[in-house]
C-alpha cells in the first residue's frame, strides 16, 4: 500500500514538474535536453522516446 501512495505522490510531482516546465520556456527546455543525454548516437537517438515520455506525464497533471 506505502508502494502505491509513493508512486502516486512522485507521478503527481513528475506532472507538475512537467507542467510547470513546459509552461515556462519550453523552448529553452526542448533545446537544453539533448545535453542531458550522453553525447553518443545511441543515447542521443532515445530523444523522441524521452519526450514523448515527458509529454504522457505532462498530461496526467492536466485536468
Amino acid at each position: 500500500m506505502e508502494d502505491i501512495k509513493c508512486f502516486q505522490r512522485l507521478t503527481s510531482f513528475l506532472a507538475a514538474t512537467a507542467v510547470a516546465v513546459s509552461k515556462d520556456d519550453v523552448s529553452d527546455f526542448l533545446e537544453a535536453l539533448p545535453a542531458f543525454l550522453p553525447p553518443d548516437q545511441a543515447s542521443q537517438q532515445l530523444l523522441p522516446d524521452l519526450l514523448e515520455t515527458l509529454r504522457a506525464i505532462t498530461a496526467l497533471a492536466e485536468p
